[in-house]
């Protein structure tokens, strides 16, 4: 499974979340790249191009595994994850020898099966054959937000306006960097995360991996297409039920992510059935008296 999207989109949470779920191996792509940028500048090797890099990028051993990053042996999971770091990686990444040097390792660890990939290119360039595919996406003052709370609960102030056009700025390097540039694959499924809770999407996103596996144990069927419709039309009802009436879902939890469930609903009108069909995390099919359709 490839995840790839914008920073700040919820890609890392999801993919640790969905592989959990799943019990797949997690490769954060992002992180194996921060682990060499962290490796450069304790090193002070310049990030330009050259015979240097290539010979200094051939000693580093990076891996991935676990959910941990280690960089020669050392666990630097947690070093990885500052806003420095971050600044330095967006330079490393459009080093075409650092990137010679990860997507092989990355592509290694998903030869094994059972992994879910998080990063910028991985349903792109690193594998393009993946069997499902997301690109996770979100306005940029969503995302200026979610980072926003993330400093503030790590015990650190940031300017809300300058996370904004840092975000900004990366989408711009993102995008136009000629090696790997940021985009959707053509066979991933968008999902644009703005005004969903982390329950939505990681419920959205399970709901297209147990179509996809049903898929694969039958041929394909009308019903199996209209299942990934389906998930598409139900977070976009979704998110303008939130907008507009403020719609909370509680208790979904309790939902099971496969096998038999039943909702009943307490008819207050017309609009019951998306409303339920919105708020619940997995697809569901209605049942109701036929004298409603008279």
């Amino acid at each position: 499974m490839a995840i790839d999207g914008p920073a700040g989109a919820g890609k890392s949470t999801v993919a640790r979340l969905l592989a959990e779920r799943l019990g797949y191996a997690l490769v954060p792509t992002g992180a194996m790249y921060r682990a060499v940028a962290l490796a450069m500048a304790r090193d002070g090797v310049p990030a330009r191009e050259g015979p240097e890099l290539r010979r200094y990028l051939e000693g580093l051993r990076v891996v991935a595994a676990g959910g941990r990053i280690l960089l020669n042996g050392e666990d630097v999971t947690g070093r990885v994850r500052t806003e420095e770091i971050a600044r330095a990686t967006s330079q490393v990444t459009t080093l075409a020898a650092v990137r010679e040097k990860v997507t092989p390792l990355q592509r290694r660890a998903a030869a094994r099966g059972g992994v879910v990939l998080e990063g910028r290119d991985t349903g792109t360039v690193v594998c393009p054959d993946a069997e499902i595919k997301f690109f996770l996406t979100a306005s940029l003052d969503a995302r200026a937000a979610r980072r926003h709370a993330e400093l503030l609960a790590q015990g650190r102030d940031a300017s809300l306006e300058a996370l904004r056009a840092e975000l900004r700025a990366r989408d711009e390097q993102d995008q136009t960097r000629a090696l790997a540039p940021l985009r959707r694959a053509a066979d991933a499924l968008e999902i644009d995360t703005s005004g969903l809770t982390l329950a939505q999407v990681v419920g959205a996103m399970l709901a297209v991996v147990e179509a996809g596996r049903a898929g694969a144990e039958r041929p394909a069927t009308a019903a199996a297409r209209r299942s990934r419709l389906y998930t598409v039309l139900r977070l976009l009802a979704s998110g303008l039920l939130r907008l507009l009436f403020g719609l909370e879902e509680r208790g979904a939890e309790h939902v099971p992510a496969a096998g038999p469930v039943l909702f009943a609903a307490n008819h207050v009108s017309l609009l019951d059935p998306p409303v339920v069909a919105a708020g619940a995390p997995r697809q569901l099919h209605f049942l109701a008296k036929e004298q409603l359709f008279r």
